[in-house]
């Protein structure tokens, strides 16, 4: 019984010490643009999607890079935002708040889907909402660029554009 009483009070103890921490949880839905001289003759441009089983690792490594996050960053003005928080008013460099960033992030395929989980950590709710929203939404941004350069690349050369379906 001693030991379990023991037990008891280090685990209210310990719960009393460890700051709260919040998550909130963005999903992006993964759509393919293939290139129009990819697609197969006679197949029509909205039929053809390839199968590629590195598509989610990929797509992390694209949320988790600094094209993608450095937009993040600027958008919430993070250096300073952070800097005054965590390092007593002095701006952070942007490899700091990158790192500091990553860190916050954790990324999960959602099973039999094509859905990406980009849930964010953080001691304020709002601030981890924020980060999530911000980094789905700089992945849409990503994305609808990559749309616009794949439209723009086929229709110069004469071909018809490929838009599988809607990024979210």
């Amino acid at each position: 019984a001693l030991p379990i009483l023991g037990a008891i009070i280090v685990s209210i103890i310990w719960a009393n010490i460890l700051p709260i921490t919040y998550s909130a949880t963005a999903r992006v839905k993964l759509d393919h643009v293939i290139p129009s001289n990819q697609i197969p003759k006679g197949y029509p441009n909205y039929a053809v999607e390839s199968y590629d089983p590195y598509a989610i690792q990929t797509e992390f490594e694209i949320i988790l890079s600094e094209n993608i996050l450095s937009n993040v960053i600027s958008r919430l003005n993070l250096k300073e935002v952070w800097g005054k928080k965590y390092f007593n008013g002095e701006p952070l460099s942007s490899s700091e708040t990158l790192e500091i960033l990553k860190a916050r992030l954790s990324l999960k395929p959602v099973g039999n889907t094509s859905l990406i989980s980009i849930t964010s950590y953080s001691e304020s709710a709002t601030e981890c909402a924020t980060l999530a929203n911000a980094v789905a939404e700089s992945f849409r941004d990503y994305n609808a660029d990559l749309v616009r350069a794949s439209i723009n690349s086929s229709t110069q050369v004469g071909k018809p554009a490929l838009l599988s379906k809607d990024r979210k």
